[in-house]
This record gives C-alpha cells, structure tokens and sequence, in this order.
C-alpha cells in the first residue's frame, strides 16, 4: 500500500497489528459505509461491485385526472433510474423542476477517479439509498504516523475522502475530506480544512464540476499539509499548567467565557451566578487537566504525549460529541457530519484549539 506514505516498512506492519488484526481491513467495515470495494482498480468497477452502475434520466412527469387520463405536469420531471446496473426496469427516484441537470456517475465521481489513477487515493466503499436516490463514494488517502503511544506503536491518523450524490433533486454533489486517529476514532478536522466542496444541480454544474475535480485532486496535498501540522504540534512540549491555562483561553474562546476575579458587582445575585459558572468551569478543566496528566484522552485512549498535539486530543476527544446508534452508522457518518457547511460547535471547538496552539511557542 504506497500510500502509507509516512511510515516504514516496519511501522506498516505495526500500525495494521497494533490496531487489531490488520486493522487496515477492519477499517473498512467500521469507518468505512457501504459496500466494500477494496481492490477495485477504477470508480466505474468499483460502482459496478456495489450495483451502483447506473444511468439517470429525466421524464415528463404525469398527472392522472379525470377518468384514468393523463396530462404533463408544466415544469416538472421524474429523475429515472434507468435499467441496467443491477436493475432490469426503469426506476422513478424523485420529482424535479426545469432547471434540474442530472450529474452522471462518471462525472459526479471523476475527481475520485483522477485520484486512484494519480495513486492518491484507495477506494474503500460505496453506498446508495432508496434505491439509489442518494449515492456515495468513499476512498482513503492515506495514513500517516504522528508520533508514537506510549506502548511504542504509532499513533496514526487515517486521511479519507468522501463524495455522494443525489438524483431525487434533495441534496447537490458534495465532497469532504476528514481525518481519523484511529487509535480512538477521533475526527481531527477543523473547519479550515475540511475541504468541501458542493456542486448544485444547475445547468453550469457539469462545468463546475470539472473545476471541482481539479480542486478535490489537491485533497492529498491538504491531507499531508494538515498531518504535518500535527507531527509539528507533537514536537512541542506542554506543561501541565500550560494545558491549563490552553483549555481555560479555549473555553473562553468557544463557550461563555467566566472572568477568574469575582465582578465588581455589590449584587448578590452576580456574585452567586459567578461563583457557580466559575465552579462548573473549574471543575471541567480540572477533569481535564486530569486526562492530560494520566496520559489519556476522557475516552480512555492514549492521546498522544505530554505535548501540543496530545493538548489537541484530549480537548477534542471531550468537547465534542461521541456519536449515538440512533444518528450515526459508523465513524465515517460522524466525521463527515463534523464537517458540515456551517461551522457547528465540535469544527469551532477543533478551529479554536489549532489557532491557539499555533500561537503558543
């Protein structure tokens, strides 16, 4: 697998046998949703493995009236599955207006094609919903060691691509790069460098869609750029009472900030509302002081090192929310809801965290 591109030969087999028996593998079925296409040498047979090689067309949309005739809907049409692809009838998937342009397959996933044929990128599974409504891709871009745990195998993060489609006018063509340290699960990606991108379905989106494979492409450069970033912060020393005064500047940052002096108030009542906020936010940073001094993030996982980058884990690991059966399939669903349009609290949490370890010396 070259692109392992961070690891020795060595360290290969180590991060598979540390991580559980070829954890390479086993990320398929954890992080990874859908079908396993693993091995697969382009997108076009990796679609046809999970029975996802199919066409869409647009038909006039009917209405049934008065005694069993029919008439055109004006301005409406029926985005078609059409046969072949693991179908052997045309398939109605959803309504859609005039503007509606249908992305093909090959379009809609070309910038993962040009990343497997550029070695950039594995392709690891492949979903579809409603009876392929919604269709995804996912690929992984690589794995690099940050640094080592504290048993002496490598702490390393999982790069991923991922880019779904629809053909029932509910969603636009949408691609998203996340990162996973698998040692926890833990998504890494801040806001900043999330890299999405969103294609609508207008009628300039196939020439969007072209300069969209340009810049999905540079993801492997991004992913490298921001694994660098954290083999930088995990050279970086930290002293307990460093990580202190980072996580209370971070909760300021992110929640309400609590003053550490008492307001210049003569009010009972701001002195008490004070007194409690300032108690709440002891006691969270002292849990997790705590963490970072036992060497491990509030999951239980080793974060890291006394150092920026395991400041990083275990601030990340705790202020942002744990995924739930009911709402997340998989660890992959949870990284990329992480990384919506707008910022959401866990991406600033990640956001913040980076921008004030970057200014710390």
């Amino acid at each position: 697998m070259g692109f392992l591109h961070n690891l020795s030969k060595d360290d290969k087999r180590a991060a598979m046998d540390a991580l559980g028996q070829g954890r390479i593998d086993g990320i398929v079925e954890q992080s990874f949703r859908g079908a396993n296409i693993r091995g697969s040498k382009s997108v076009s047979e990796g679609l046809g493995k999970a029975n996802a090689d199919f066409e869409v067309g647009l038909r006039p949309l009917l209405a049934i009236i008065d005694k069993g005739t029919t008439a055109e809907v004006n301005g409406k049409y029926a985005s078609v599955r059409l046969k072949g692809g693991g179908s052997l009838t045309d398939i109605p998937l959803g309504v859609v207006g005039a503007g509606y342009v249908t992305h093909p397959h090959s379009i809609a996933f070309a910038a993962a094609q040009a990343m497997v044929e550029a070695g950039s990128l594995e392709l690891m599974s492949c979903w579809q919903e409603g009876g392929g409504r919604r269709v995804g891709l996912e690929g992984l871009i690589g794995l690099t060691e940050v640094g080592r745990l504290s048993s002496g195998e490598p702490d390393i993060i999982a790069q991923a691509l991922s880019i779904e489609t629809s053909h029932d006018g509910s969603r636009s063509t949408t691609a998203s790069r996340f990162a996973v340290r698998l040692i926890c699960d833990n998504g890494m990606t801040s806001f900043e460098l999330a890299n999405r991108v969103r294609i609508p379905h207008t009628s300039r989106s196939v020439d969007h869609l072209k300069v969209a494979t340009a810049l999905i492409s540079n993801m492997a450069e991004k992913a490298i750029e921001e694994t660098e970033l954290f083999q930088t912060l995990a050279k970086k020393t930290m002293t307990k009472k460093q990580f202190a005064n980072f996580v209370e500047d971070l909760f300021n940052a992110v929640r309400r900030p609590v003053t550490k002096q008492a307001p210049s108030s003569s009010l009972e009542g701001e002195i008490e509302a004070w007194e409690r906020s300032r108690a709440r936010r002891d006691t969270e940073i002292e849990e997790l002081v705590s963490s970072f001094s036992r060497g491990t993030t509030t999951e239980g996982a080793d974060h890291g090192g006394s150092n920026q980058y395991g400041a990083y884990n275990v601030v990340t690991d705790s202020l942002t929310p744990r995924p739930t059966e009911e709402r997340y399939a998989d660890a992959a669903r949870f990284a990329r809801s992480l990384i919506g349009e707008r910022e959401g609290h866990s991406s600033r949490v990640r956001s913040q965290a980076l921008r004030l370890l970057q200014r710390r010396r």
